[in-house]
């Protein structure tokens, strides 16, 4: 939600099929990272799956692009190995899986069938092997013996029975999950037949001798295989986070324009942030990032606020009436419309007058509690706009009670301005009842400064409201908007901004 000034004031949602304006002081991104969308992803991430959250969709980068921020590193990812492909460009997880099969004596060849690491170094040292590999893809080779734990971990770790025999059975699918004889299972999965039988051979050999001659695997991770059962499963890198984003400012985490310049209101946290690991980071640290990140984000935000706040508003505050105490009114649509289009300007604060009670002069002197409520609202408002229905060329009575308690056990409309609006099914959009209502707030005990000029009359209401309670009249709603800027330069001088949205 940006001002007629660019600066950040707000955000705007949506809640089912309605917009939701939410003003604020100060605003943190925590918008997380861009990884489940695969169209903002680089070549630099192909073979490369993903496994975090699905709703990582870099939807920031849409909805902030009218404000030039500066990015930085958006094709850098914190990688890990142990995913199986599940679906094109998603993964899940084996790490335990897999790590209890290199436990075990299990090793991990490429396509043309030879080894490419230590099986038992750190999980860094793997994921930069299978990043060499023409197909960024590894296979795990193990035997019977070692195949039954391992599918006991991936039942445990997210995997369904039903999930891992669709591996076997659809060969020519991703991912790659065959057995056999070592020749057939190599065959199945597409790996050179006979260099994998002479890498078998070759570390069956470094078994015995208990020595590693290759990569110097740890004795104690050095198994034979048995049996004449292989099973082969597909390895890959895999990644959940972002590690580029959004640049910001060092000291508050405010983010900054491609000219370096910052933006006012406007923080970042988290994902979306990113940078502060570098090209990696250690395994938990985004989490800690997360944390630390928001924390010093919330502090700026709530700084910055408070600056402004004791700075004082520099936005009118308006108080806009709802005249009839109907459950369904196309007046109050109209004011909603106008507080959609002009709350980037002002304060703008819908009130009912459906709870105020009927206006008795012998209850004076014990007020109700809802008219000195609403009575506050209007004293400390810098304006006032009435949505006016008309009842019988006039205003409601429930308007004219209510205007009655204000003007009687109250006066807060004295030397007030006002702006009256209005709409109605016919086509005189409501000016009897706004000359009416005129001639009422210019009476002794009420003495509103109605502005003149400003009168807004909206005819055939029926035809001018969408399924979402938005003007479809462009007319209308540009005739509106000189209005109430002709509205706005008559207020106190603490505001003077003209409406341009």
């Amino acid at each position: 939600m940006l001002d007629n000034d660019k600066q950040l004031r707000g955000v705007v949602a949506a809640q089912k099929d309605q917009m939701v304006n939410i003003k604020a002081r100060s605003v943190v991104l925590a918008a997380g990272g861009h990884g489940a969308n695969q169209k903002m992803r680089g070549e630099e991430s192909e073979g490369i799956d993903y496994y975090g959250p699905m709703t990582s969709t870099g939807d920031a980068y849409q909805f902030n692009a009218d404000l030039d921020l500066q990015t930085h590193d958006l094709g850098w990812y914190k990688l890990y190995p142990h995913g199986v492909e599940v679906e094109p460009g998603v993964a899940k997880l084996t790490t335990y899986a897999s790590k209890q099969a290199t436990d075990m004596g299990a090793i991990y060849v490429n396509s043309k069938g030879k080894r490419i690491v230590n099986e038992s170094n750190v999980y860094t040292a793997f994921r930069n092997a299978i990043l060499k590999q023409d197909d960024k893809v590894a296979y795990l080779v193990m035997d019977e013996r070692t195949w039954k734990k391992v599918y006991d971990l991936l039942i445990l770790h997210d995997f369904t029975p039903e999930e891992i025999q669709s591996f076997f059975d659809n060969k020519d699918k991703r991912p790659i999950f065959v057995k056999g004889n070592l020749a057939d299972a190599a065959k199945q999965a597409g790996i050179d037949v006979d260099e994998l039988a002479q890498t078998v051979k070759n570390y069956q050999g470094y078994v015995k001798d208990g020595h590693d001659h290759e990569f110097g695997r740890d004795p104690k991770f050095l198994h034979q295989f048995e049996g004449q059962t292989f099973y082969i499963i597909e390895q890959r890198d895999r990644f959940a986070t972002t590690l580029g984003g959004y640049s910001v400012n060092a000291d508050n985490l405010q983010l900054v324009t491609t000219k370096d310049a910052p933006v006012a209101n406007y923080f970042g946290a988290g994902e979306i942030i990113g940078g502060a690991n570098g090209h990696d980071s250690m395994p938990s640290m985004m989490n800690t990032w997360g944390i630390s990140s928001g924390y010093v984000a919330g502090a700026a935000a709530s700084d910055n606020a408070q600056r402004q706040a004791a700075a004082g508003d520099d936005e009118a505050n308006i108080v806009a009436i709802v005249g009839t105490n109907a459950s369904k009114s196309y007046n109050r649509k109209l004011l909603y419309v106008m507080k959609d289009l002009f709350e980037t300007q002002v304060n703008f604060d819908i009130c009912e007058i459906k709870d105020l009670p009927l206006f008795n002069e012998d209850d004076i002197d014990q007020e109700p509690a809802s008219v000195k409520a609403l009575a506050a609202k209007i004293e400390a408002a810098d304006g006032v706009v009435f949505g006016v229905p008309e009842y019988d060329h006039s205003i409601p009575a429930a308007l004219k009670s209510a205007i009655e308690w204000l003007s009687c056990a109250e006066h807060p409309f004295k030397d007030k301005p006002v702006m009256i609006v209005g709409t109605s099914l016919g086509v005189q959009g409501t000016v009897r009842a706004q000359m009416n209502l005129r001639q009422i707030l210019d009476s002794p005990g009420v003495d509103a400064k109605v502005l003149p000029g400003n009168e807004f009359m909206l005819p055939q209401a029926g035809t001018k409201f969408d399924e979402n309670d938005h003007l479809t009249d462009d007319a209308s709603e540009h005739f509106l908007k000189q209005c109430f800027s002709h509205f706005l330069t008559a207020l106190p001088a603490k505001t003077k901004t003209s409406v341009t949205n």
